[in-house]
């Protein structure tokens, strides 16, 4: 069995190590705090060395991360280096470049990375996107989008960066290419990085749109996607009990509101927890050399989403990435690779821009 430490023991770290460990893979745990690393340690009979004794350790096959998000891509290059494959927590790092610099460390030392966009794992996603590509409601149109929360639980992260990657990684799994063009307006600027709130529209090659809102300023919880059809929509609202997680319409117009659950059919999805399903995904990845569902090459094209929709919010003005389709069982496009050098290149390399 694979040896997997898990560096950072906040509350999501803490919620990998309780995956890993029931999943027999727990080798280690690591934290800038002792206390919690030894909570950990304790509870699951494993060492716990400081971060850094961490990656020189005995029996780490893999590292799973679960730092803030400004540490991640110095973390995860240190692991590559010492031939560990490598789970990161999205976003996979903070800046295009430096996620650039993973994928291409990670693939020239034949390790695997993977992003930690754990709702491309839940089952009722998985069960909308198999709808969805089997032609369950025809031709995509549009895609609606909102994740977010109410003020009381910022924790002073960017609205774009803290939640845009889940549903930037479901979009792009949909549609199967990048959007050409990306707005997003915000409507509050960070205290630290970036906005608290921000409306984004993608248009794509393909003529279908999407609008998305991350937001910590909501008066409640909401994290919905809706897909609509030329054949009908599905609901994906994993704020909704299980049973109604998953709903259909035959109506791409039919509305998704609370009250509108009567309009809606919900779709049987098998009940597991996402993050469990993730953690066996990588696990068994690294056993087979399969090339994860969300691996490198997926995030950087997240990533570059992110990008433009934080460029946009900066400058007030459309980012355009191109007519690029994704290549799911290739390496990266000639076109991909244009854009990748072009965003490089460009003044929204950097990521991640005040406010």
């Amino acid at each position: 069995m694979v040896g997997i430490g898990v560096i950072g023991c906040g509350r999501w770290g803490g919620n990998l190590v309780r995956n890993f460990a029931e999943l027999g893979a727990l080798a280690a745990v690591s934290d800038i705090s002792p206390d919690a690393a030894r909570e950990y340690s304790d509870a699951y009979s494993v060492p716990s060395p400081s971060p850094s004794e961490f990656f020189d350790s005995d029996g780490i096959d893999a590292v799973a991360i679960a730092v803030p998000a400004e540490g991640h891509a110095e973390l995860a290059l240190r692991a590559i280096g010492r031939g560990m494959h490598v789970f990161v927590e999205k976003p996979i790092a903070t800046k295009f470049s430096d996620a650039a610099r993973l994928v291409d460390a990670a693939r020239g030392r034949g390790r695997i990375l993977m992003a930690g966009h754990v709702l491309r794992y839940h089952p009722s996603f998985v069960k909308l996107e198999k709808t969805v590509a089997d032609g369950g409601i025809g031709v995509i149109r549009h895609i609606e989008s909102v994740r977010g929360c109410e003020p009381a639980h910022y924790r002073g992260e960017s609205a774009i960066w803290g939640f845009a990657p889940h549903d930037v990684s479901m979009i792009l799994a949909l549609m199967g290419e990048l959007p050409n063009r990306v707005e997003a307006e915000k409507r509050v600027d960070g205290v630290l990085i970036g906005p608290d709130s921000v409306d984004s529209t993608l248009e794509f090659p393909s003529g279908a749109s999407c609008r998305f809102k991350a937001s910590w300023l909501l008066d409640d919880r909401e994290q919905r996607l809706k897909v609509s059809g030329d054949g009908g929509a599905l609901v994906f609202d994993d704020c909704r009990p299980w049973p109604s997680k998953l709903l259909r319409s035959g109506n791409e117009d039919e509305d998704v509101g609370a009250s509108a659950d009567s309009k809606l059919d919900p779709v049987f999805v098998a009940e597991a927890e996402p993050l469990k399903l993730e953690c066996e995904h990588f696990l068994d990845c690294i056993e087979t050399g399969r090339r994860p569902t969300t691996g490198g090459r997926e995030a950087l094209e997240v990533m570059r989403v992110l990008d433009a929709m934080n460029e946009s919010a900066r400058t007030g003005g459309p980012v355009f990435l191109g007519d690029v389709e994704l290549g799911q069982s290739r390496p990266f496009s000639e076109n991909l690779k244009k854009s990748i050098s072009a965003s490089m290149e460009s003044p929204s390399a950097h990521g991640v821009s005040p406010g």
